[in-house]
C-alpha cells in the first residue's frame, strides 16, 4: 500500500508537472498568437493637401517662375514649427523644412524644382511627371503623412477634398495657398472689388412724378384712331372738368404739344370715381397731323387747367407707332407704357406686349421689350449693350433716345437733328477741323456748365457680364446732384423695366455728388460691373448649328465643323472650325479662341454651367439658332430650312489670298539690319520683330524716360530652307498630290492622317547639315549655352485679312542638350505649318495652300519674368476710343491668352494724356497678390505702345485707309529691375465697328 501510494505520488508529481508544463506551454503559446496591441494613433500633424507636377500656369514662385510645388497643411490644434519636420520623395534623401511657424489649419507651398539656393521655401527635387510618393517625417523620423501622386495632366492638381481632412482624387483646378474646398471646382476668381457702397432703395418709393398718382393717361389708340382712355389712380373722385387732353405732332425740335395751342381733346362732363376709367372716341382728322409727320411723331398730354393757364399732369411722347398696337399703361408699380397687341378700352388693360417694333435712328420712348437692343446695335462695346440719350431742357425736357450705330455721339445728333446743321464728314481734313471746333464748343456748353446748358447727355448701359442696367455720365460731366435725380428718373420712365435701373458713378467727383442723393435713387459703386460675372458676351455673331457638348479634353479628335456649335468645359487652347463656341470658363479677350472667333465672325460666349442651364439643355443635340451681341445671348430650335438659308449666304466667297514668297533668300538675317518689308523672306513674325529695332532707339523719348528693350541678337532663317527641307523630305509631293484628291477636301478622318503624315514625314527627315551647322554656330556665337527660343514666323499669320493667331509651334532649344536639340526644335515649327487647325483656317480663308511657307525666328529665351502682357493700343472693350489702351498681364512666366482652368489675369483699360490718366481694371490677377503691373509701369507701357502705333501705322496704314488700324505688343518686365521688353507687334483685327464718316482719334 505504500508502495502504491508512493507510486501514486510519483504519478501524481509527475502529472502534475506535465499539467504544469502544458498550462505554461498554453499560455506562452496564446499569447504568441494573441493579436499585438495597437499602437497609439498619431495626433493630426502636418499633412500634404495639394500637389502639381506640370504647372504650366496656375503659380508663380517669387521669381515668376513656373515651378512644381507641393502644398503642406497644418492639421492639428496648435501651431508648427516646420523644421520639426522633413520631407522626401521616391528618389533623394530626407530632407529638413525651413523654421516657419505655421498656425491651425494653414497652408504654405513649397516650391519643389531643384533649386534650393533660390530661397527656403525651394526643395532639392523635382516631383516626376509620371507620378512618384511623397513623404513627411516628424522629428523621430515617424512618416506622418505619405502621398503616391499619380501621372498628372497639365496643370492638374493632386488634392485633398475636403481640404487638409478628405482623401485625394485629382483635379482640373487648382487653389494654392487657399482651402481646397469641399470638392473640385473652380475657386472663385478675385475680381474687382466694389468698395463704394451706398444707401439701400427701397423701389416702393419711386417718385411720384413717375408713378400717377390722380388722373392719368392709362391708354392709346391712334393708330388708327380709336379712343384715348383716362384713369383715376387717386383714392378721391376726379371732375373731369378741370382737366383737357391735347393731341399734337411732334418734330425732333418741338416740345410737347402746348394745351392752347394743339388739338384739344374735349373730356366728358363727369365725374370719375377712384379707379374709374373713362375713354374718348378719336377719328381719323384728330390724327391727321400724326399721319402727315414723318415717323409717326408726336403726344398726349393731360393738362389741368386754369383760367389762363395749364398745368401739365401726364405726357407720352411716341413714334414709329405699329398699326393696330396700342399704348398702355401697365396695371402694376411703376405703370410704365407698353406697346401692346390688343385694346382693353374702358376696362383694365389685358396687354399681350408687342416683341418688337421697326426703329429708325432713335426712339422718343422704349416701348417694347426689343427697342434697346435695336437702338444699341454698332456702338462696338464688348459686354455693354449701350443707348445714349438726349434731354432737351428748352423743350420741356423732351426725351431723345438714340441708334448707337448712327449716332456715336450725342453731338451728332444735336448737331443735325435738333440743330438742323449739315452732316460733315470727320473723314474730310477741313469738314473734321470743322466739326472739332463745334464739338469742343457743345461740351463746353454742355458738360462743363451745370447751369446754363441747353441739355442733359447721359448714356443707358446694360453690363450683360453682371446684368446690371445703369444710367451713366461721362466722366467731365458737371451734372448737379439734384439734376442727376432728375435726369435718371426722366430717363428710366419710357423704359419697359423702369425699376432695375441704378445709377453708377464713375470718378470720385461722381461718387461725392451721389453721397449727397444716396438713398433717394439706386445706386452702385463704379466697379459693380466687374463684379459677380454672369456671362461673357466675346465674339458678336450669328451661327446656326447642332449644340453639342464635348469635353474640352476629347476637341482634339472631335469632328466639328461650321455647323457644330460646340459647348466646352474649358478654355481651349485652340480649337478647330466650329459655328460657334460656349465655354463654361470665363476668358480673356485675348484668348487664342476669341481672336479666332471674330476672325472668323463667329459668335463666342463665356456661360458658367452652360451645359446645366434650362434653356440650353432642352436644345442639346438639336439644331439651334444662337447670337452673342453685346447685350447678351440668344439661343432657339431653327428649322433646317432657314439654316441651309443662312449656311448658303455664309459660305467664304472672297478672293484666293495669296502669300507673299521669297524663295530665293537663304542666308540668316540679322534682324537688327532688317525690317518689315522682309515678310516675305522670313515671314511676319520675325519681320515685325525686325521693325522693332529700328523703332526701339527712338522710343526713349517716352514719358519718364521710359524705353523698352527688344530680344538682342535676334535673327531669323529664311523660308527658302523650309521649302528645301519640305521637299527633300518628300512631304511637299505627297502633300500636294493628296491636297488634289476629292477624299481629302470632304473627309475630315482622312484629311487629318493625310495632315499627320505629312508632318511626321517633315519631322523625320534631318536637316540639311551645313544649314544645321550654321544655324548652331549663329546659336553658340550669339546665345553661348543659354537656351533660346525658335518660335514660327510663317507668310501666312499677322496679316490684315487673315491674322493666324496660335495656329502655329514655338520651341525651346540649347546647344550641348540631348533633350533640346536645335535640329529638333526647327523641324518642330516647320511641320506646325500643317497642323490640322491651321490648314482648316487657312482654307476657310481662302488662303493659297501652296504658297504658304515657315520662316523661324531665334531669340534667346527670357528668364526671370516678373510680369508678361499683351498690350492693345485701343481700347478693344470700346473700339472708338484710341485715347485708351487695354492691358491684359499676368505674373510671371505664366500665360496671359490661354491661362490655366481657373486662373484669371489682370485688365486694365488705362487713358492717357492730353487727356486725364486713368485706370479702369476689369479683372485682378488671381495668382499674384496686388497688381500685377505698378501705375508707372502701365505708363510707360503705354507710351511705348503709343510710339509702336504711330511707327506702324505710317508703313502699313499710310493713306489711312483702315480708320481703325490698331497695333497689339506682346511685352516683358525682366529681372528684378523690371526692364520692359517688347517682344512682338502686329496688327490687331478690330472687326466691323461699323461707324458711317467716323475717322475721329476718339
Amino acid at each position: 500500500m505504500i508502495r502504491l501510494k508512493q507510486n501514486t505520488l510519483k504519478l501524481s508529481a509527475s502529472a502534475f508537472s506535465t499539467r504544469l508544463f502544458i498550462a505554461m506551454a498554453s499560455v506562452l503559446l496564446a499569447s504568441c498568437m494573441a493579436e499585438p496591441e495597437p499602437e497609439p494613433e498619431l495626433e493630426p500633424s502636418l499633412v500634404f493637401n495639394e500637389i502639381i507636377s506640370n504647372n504650366e500656369g496656375v503659380y508663380i514662385d517669387e521669381n515668376g517662375e513656373l515651378d512644381d510645388w507641393v502644398e503642406i497643411a497644418n492639421a492639428s490644434d496648435g501651431p508648427l514649427d516646420l523644421s520639426d519636420f522633413s520631407i522626401a520623395d521616391g528618389g533623394s534623401p530626407v530632407i529638413g523644412l525651413p523654421s516657419i511657424l505655421l498656425q491651425p489649419q494653414e497652408v504654405i507651398v513649397l516650391w519643389a524644382d531643384d533649386a534650393p539656393e533660390e530661397g527656403e521655401k525651394h526643395l532639392p527635387f523635382k516631383i516626376s511627371s509620371s507620378g512618384e510618393t511623397l513623404k513627411l517625417f516628424n522629428s523621430e523620423n515617424i512618416i506622418v503623412d505619405e502621398v503616391a501622386v499619380p501621372k498628372l495632366d497639365d496643370n492638374q492638381a493632386y488634392a485633398r477634398f475636403p481640404s487638409i481632412s478628405g482623401n485625394f482624387s485629382q483635379c482640373r483646378y487648382t487653389s494654392p495657398q487657399k482651402s481646397n474646398g469641399a470638392s473640385c471646382q473652380a475657386i472663385a476668381a478675385p475680381t474687382v472689388e466694389d468698395t463704394i457702397k451706398f444707401d439701400n432703395y427701397d423701389v416702393s418709393g419711386w417718385p411720384s412724378s413717375m408713378v400717377p398718382t390722380g388722373l392719368a393717361i392709362n391708354e392709346l389708340a391712334l393708330n388708327p384712331a380709336r379712343f384715348i382712355e383716362l384713369k383715376n389712380f387717386s383714392s378721391e373722385p376726379v371732375d373731369l372738368n378741370n382737366y383737357q387732353l391735347t393731341l399734337g405732332a411732334m418734330d425732333a425740335n418741338s416740345p410737347l404739344p402746348v394745351w392752347n395751342r394743339d388739338l384739344a381733346i374735349i373730356l366728358p362732363n363727369q365725374m370719375l370715381a377712384p379707379g374709374e376709367v373713362t375713354s374718348v372716341g378719336l377719328t381719323a382728322s384728330d390724327v391727321e397731323a400724326l399721319v402727315l409727320q414723318p415717323f409717326f411723331e408726336g403726344g398726349v398730354v393731360l393738362y389741368r387747367v386754369g383760367t389762363n393757364n395749364a398745368t401739365k399732369v401726364d405726357a407720352v411722347p411716341f413714334m414709329y407707332w405699329p398699326e393696330q398696337a396700342v399704348l398702355a399703361r401697365k396695371t402694376t408699380t411703376p405703370y410704365n407704357f407698353n406697346f401692346c397687341q390688343g385694346a382693353s378700352e374702358n376696362a383694365d388693360n389685358q396687354c399681350t406686349v408687342l416683341p418688337s417694333r421697326e426703329l429708325g435712328n432713335r426712339a422718343r420712348g422704349l416701348y417694347t421689350p426689343n427697342d434697346f437692343n435695336a437702338l444699341e446695335k454698332g456702338m462696338g462695346k464688348a459686354n455693354i449693350a449701350s443707348v445714349k440719350f438726349v434731354i432737351d431742357i428748352n423743350n420741356g425736357n423732351t426725351v431723345h433716345y438714340l441708334s448707337s450705330e448712327r449716332w456715336p455721339l450725342h453731338y451728332t445728333f444735336v448737331r443735325e437733328v435738333i440743330n438742323n446743321l449739315p452732316e460733315l464728314n470727320r473723314c474730310d481734313s477741313v469738314q473734321a477741323q470743322e466739326f472739332n471746333r463745334g464739338w469742343a464748343q457743345f461740351s463746353q456748353q454742355n458738360y462743363a456748365n451745370s447751369v446754363t446748358r441747353s441739355y442733359h447727355l447721359g448714356t443707358l448701359s446694360h453690363h450683360a457680364n453682371a446684368d446690371i442696367r445703369a444710367v451713366e455720365f461721362t466722366f467731365g460731366d458737371a451734372i448737379t446732384a439734384p439734376q442727376i435725380i432728375d435726369v435718371f428718373y426722366t430717363a428710366t420712365a419710357a423704359m419697359p423695366e423702369p425699376t432695375r435701373w441704378v445709377y453708377r458713378p464713375q470718378n470720385e467727383s461722381q461718387i461725392a455728388r451721389a453721397r449727397l442723393i444716396e438713398g433717394e435713387l439706386p445706386i452702385v459703386g463704379p466697379n459693380a460691373p466687374f463684379q459677380n460675372l454672369t456671362l461673357q458676351a466675346l465674339a458678336s455673331g450669328v451661327a446656326y448649328g447642332t449644340l453639342e457638348f464635348i469635353e474640352t479634353s476629347e476637341l482634339d479628335s472631335a469632328f466639328l465643323g461650321p455647323k457644330t456649335i460646340v459647348i466646352t468645359n474649358d478654355v481651349p487652347n485652340d480649337i478647330g472650325f466650329v459655328g460657334g463656341l460656349i465655354t463654361e470658363a470665363f476668358q480673356t479677350p485675348l484668348a487664342h479662341v476669341n481672336i479666332l472667333s471674330q476672325g472668323r465672325g463667329t459668335p463666342n460666349l463665356a456661360l458658367p454651367n452652360a451645359r446645366l442651364t434650362p434653356e440650353i439643355m432642352a436644345l442639346l443635340n438639336k439644331l439651334v439658332r444662337f447670337e452673342v451681341s453685346a447685350s447678351g445671348y440668344s439661343i432657339r430650335a431653327a428649322a433646317l430650312e432657314e439654316a441651309e438659308v443662312f449656311w448658303a449666304q455664309h459660305n467664304p466667297n472672297t478672293e484666293v489670298l495669296v502669300p507673299r514668297l521669297d524663295d530665293v533668300t537663304k542666308h540668316l538675317i540679322d534682324l537688327s539690319v532688317s525690317g518689315i518689308d522682309a515678310l516675305p523672306t522670313i515671314g511676319a513674325k520675325a519681320a515685325q520683330l525686325a521693325e522693332l529695332f529700328n523703332l526701339a532707339p527712338l522710343a526713349t523719348r517716352c514719358a519718364e524716360g521710359a524705353s523698352f528693350a527688344v530680344p538682342e541678337k535676334a535673327f531669323a532663317i529664311p523660308m527658302r530652307h523650309y521649302l528645301d527641307h519640305f521637299s527633300a523630305s518628300g512631304a511637299q509631293a505627297y502633300l500636294m498630290a493628296e491636297m488634289a484628291q476629292e477624299l481629302f477636301k470632304t473627309d475630315v478622318s482622312y484629311r487629318r492622317t493625310v495632315l499627320h503624315t505629312a508632318q511626321q514625314m517633315i519631322l523625320q527627315h534631318p536637316v540639311d547639315a551645313l544649314l544645321l551647322a550654321e544655324v548652331e554656330a549663329a546659336v553658340a556665337q550669339k546665345f553661348g549655352s543659354d537656351r533660346v527660343r525658335f518660335r514660327s514666323s510663317s507668310n501666312t499669320e499677322d496679316l490684315s485679312n487673315f491674322n493666324g493667331a496660335g495656329l502655329y509651334t514655338s520651341q525651346s532649344a540649347e546647344i550641348g542638350d540631348d533633350d533640346r536639340k536645335v535640329e529638333d526644335a526647327m523641324r518642330a515649327v516647320w511641320a506646325s505649318l500643317w497642323n490640322v487647325r491651321a490648314y482648316e483656317e487657312r482654307n476657310y480663308a481662302r488662303v493659297d495652300q501652296s504658297q504658304v511657307a515657315m520662316g523661324i525666328l531665334v531669340h534667346q529665351a527670357f528668364r526671370n519674368e516678373r510680369a508678361n502682357g499683351v498690350a492693345i493700343a485701343r481700347n478693344i472693350l470700346n473700339p472708338t476710343r484710341s485715347d485708351q489702351y487695354y492691358f491684359n498681364s499676368q505674373g510671371g512666366e505664366a500665360s496671359v491668352t490661354n491661362p490655366a482652368p481657373g486662373v484669371i489675369t489682370e485688365q486694365l483699360v488705362y487713358q492717357f494724356p492730353p487727356r486725364t490718366p486713368r485706370l479702369t481694371y476689369h479683372s485682378h490677377s488671381s495668382i499674384v497678390q496686388g497688381a500685377v503691373t505698378t501705375p508707372q509701369e502701365i505708363r510707360a507701357l503705354a507710351c511705348a505702345m503709343n510710339a509702336v502705333q504711330n511707327h506702324f501705322e505710317g508703313l502699313l496704314n499710310a493713306e489711312g485707309d483702315d480708320p481703325w488700324f490698331t497695333m497689339e505688343s506682346e511685352f516683358k518686365f525682366l529681372g528684378a529691375q523690371r526692364t520692359l521688353l517688347i517682344k512682338q507687334a502686329r496688327p490687331y483685327p478690330i472687326g466691323d465697328v461699323n461707324i458711317a464718316n467716323d475717322c475721329r482719334g476718339i
